[in-house]
């Protein structure tokens, strides 16, 4: 018996994952409604792949939902421009600029809290390896070894 597993191959990898994620972070520069029917219509408009919206939602790596996450962030930054609505004189260039500045305070938000997450992520990524015992003979056993 071979250790292969039986049976269709996993289409929604990690990678697979991973674009859909940028994909759905792009929504809100595109003016694309961040819900899961244009998700599923956008995977398989750009991808080819046609994914249950219950399928991406609940699809965990390494216990994170990353497409369920990227979404909920798209939905963040477009409730956060909506509620920065242009002001009432559009047609002046202080009412343009302003309203340029509070979308990218809005993205910039954004930006910091997946920073924060990304960051949080490492320091336990480093924080478990610096409570991991290593045994400092063996490692130069195998270095004064490998020199022969």
């Amino acid at each position: 018996m071979s250790n292969e597993k039986a049976g269709r191959p996993e289409i929604l990898t990690l990678e697979v994952a991973k674009k859909i994620a940028k994909l759905i972070e792009r929504f809100p520069d595109a003016e694309i409604p961040a819900t899961w029917d244009n998700v599923t219509a956008q995977c398989k408009k750009c991808y080819g792949l046609d994914f249950d919206w219950r399928t991406l939602s609940q699809k965990r790596w390494d216990g994170e939902k990353l497409i369920a996450n990227a979404l909920t962030a798209a939905k963040d930054i477009q409730k956060r421009m909506r509620n920065d609505s242009s002001p009432s004189y559009k047609t002046s260039s202080r009412a343009t600029l302003l309203e340029l500045v509070q979308k990218q305070n809005a993205k910039i938000l954004s930006l910091k809290d997946e920073l924060e997450k990304v960051r949080s992520h490492q320091m336990d990524t480093l924080d478990a390896f610096l409570h991991t015992r290593l045994d400092l003979q063996e490692l130069l056993n195998r270095a004064s070894s490998e020199k022969l």
